[in-house]
């Protein structure tokens, strides 16, 4: 391979991966330099400086997610420009979720380079994670060959990177199919970097390698990955009964069924729009949503069909999610505010049974729910308020002029 073939292969490649403006790292260590680094937003100049720090003897790498302009970070090093033995990107500085990784790599020795068995073993592994993850609605990946095992790699749609739900997800991977080969479960950090096709892969001894492309690239719908992580049983679900960003009092106290929240959705048309038909996964219901209600419109990228805020209903509990970083700490008792704020209603259906006490014992006081909501300062909702919704909707009872309750 030329070298002007090996720039143009990387250039397309890169070209799949990100989108234009992107801010995007090329790393290359234990070069005869040290650690090499290329902070550009020109994919060609990305491409270029990959070929140029493998010519330096470095493997060469690329953080699978963007670098956030707005990180100090990125504010004080030096934009298209080389750079060695200096500060590279870390979690904090991340825009983004921009891909997700699958990292399939034979059971070896450590150091030793994977024999061509133990790399068909590793395809025939990543064929089968494929083969799982495609019926339950993943998209087609991006499958490259690292020179000693398998990268699958899933299109980001731009969602916060900053959750534990891929962690999570990689595990429950590994648990289902490691053997002859292993997934490696802790390549979920924001800042990961991952080996860069068409560059030698040091230790193998060989390049890395496109092994497919799909045609269609399509962007990877985040519940799918929530879905996935719930199924580990040590992964702590925001949705879960015994997390303090569910809305549900206690259980046994949610009322409401997949019919009530359609009836909320319908409700407030201006507010919620579905995006899909509910889906389910164990006993959770999916209520994916066209547009984040709190922002009123989609997030960047999140188009018809990208599920990136959803309603999820489980027998005990009710939570709200959205994936966008700038919305990703509200709840559903924060969507029930909004909801009320904006329109001056509530809904009108049942949520949680007529019980003061357990809605009390779930928070440990009605004042710390309202305390901690994203309600902004000059709004005029109060406890008061707050008491009043509740007991409109069926949520509960005013016992007595008393809130102490």
């Amino acid at each position: 391979m030329t070298k002007a073939e090996q720039i143009t292969k990387i250039h397309s490649f890169l070209r799949r991966m990100f989108v234009p403006g992107d801010l995007i790292e090329i790393r290359g260590l234990k070069s005869r330099k040290g650690t090499l680094r290329m902070l550009t937003d020109d994919l060609y100049l990305a491409a270029r400086s990959a070929s140029a720090m493998e010519k330096e003897g470095a493997d060469v790498y690329y953080c699978l997610n963007p670098v956030d302009r707005e990180s100090k970070y990125a504010k004080t090093a030096k934009i298209n420009d080389g750079d060695n033995n200096c500060r590279t990107a870390g979690n904090a500085d991340t825009a983004n979720r921009n891909a997700y990784l699958i990292d399939i790599d034979p059971d070896r020795p450590s150091g030793e380079a994977a024999t061509k068995e133990q790399r068909a073993a590793a395809l025939s592994t990543a064929q089968e994670v494929h083969t799982f993850l495609a019926e339950r609605g993943w998209p087609d990946p991006i499958v490259l060959d690292s020179g000693n095992g398998i990268h699958m790699l899933y299109k980001g749609n731009r969602c916060s990177a900053n959750d534990d739900a891929l962690k999570f997800a990689l595990k429950r991977l590994a648990t289902l199919f490691n053997g002859t080969c292993k997934i490696d479960a802790v390549v979920s950090n924001p800042a990961r970097i991952s080996r860069m096709p068409f560059c030698i892969n040091k230790k193998a001894g060989r390049r890395a390698s496109l092994v497919s492309i799909p045609n269609e690239f399509e962007e990877m719908l985040p519940y799918l990955v929530l879905r996935l992580a719930e199924e580990e049983p040590t992964y702590m679900s925001p949705f879960a009964g015994s997390s303090s960003r569910s809305s549900a009092p206690a259980k046994g106290s949610l009322v409401i069924d997949e019919e009530g929240v359609l009836d909320l959705i319908d409700e407030f048309p201006d507010q919620l729009e579905l995006d899909r038909d509910p889906s389910y996964s164990g006993d959770a219901t999916y209520f994916a949503l066209s547009a984040c209600p709190f922002k009123g419109a989609p997030h960047v990228g999140q188009a018809v069909g990208m599920g990136k805020t959803t309603i999820i209903l489980r027998p005990n509990s009710i939570g709200f999610k959205c994936f966008s970083g700038a919305c990703a700490d509200h709840t559903f008792a924060d969507l029930l505010r909004l909801l009320y704020k904006e329109t001056g209603r509530r809904f009108s259906g049942d949520i949680w049974e007529d019980d003061l006490e357990v809605l009390d014992k779930r928070w440990g006081c009605v004042e710390d729910l309202t305390a901690g909501a994203n309600v902004p300062d000059n709004s005029p909702f109060t406890v008061d308020d707050f008491l009043a919704m509740m007991a409109a909707s069926g949520g509960m009872t005013i016992l007595s002029e008393d809130k102490s309750h």
